[in-house]
């Protein structure tokens, strides 16, 4: 999830027009792809988890 996530972030920032916009999306690519896959990680596992606990 984390991967697709990255991915389509570093495939608008090619497709931006406006090179802030571009960058702040390849900014953003960058942070998930490392320190902030942690987290989505994190975030999904819990998603799940309230999922499955309220069943």
């Amino acid at each position: 999830m984390a991967y697709r996530l990255v991915q389509a972030l570093k495939h608008a920032a090619t497709r931006a027009e406006a090179p802030e916009r571009s960058g702040w999306l390849k900014k953003t690519a960058a942070y998930l792809g490392s320190a902030g896959r942690g987290l989505a990680v994190e975030i999904g596992a819990s998603a799940v988890s309230r999922h499955i606990g309220g069943l």
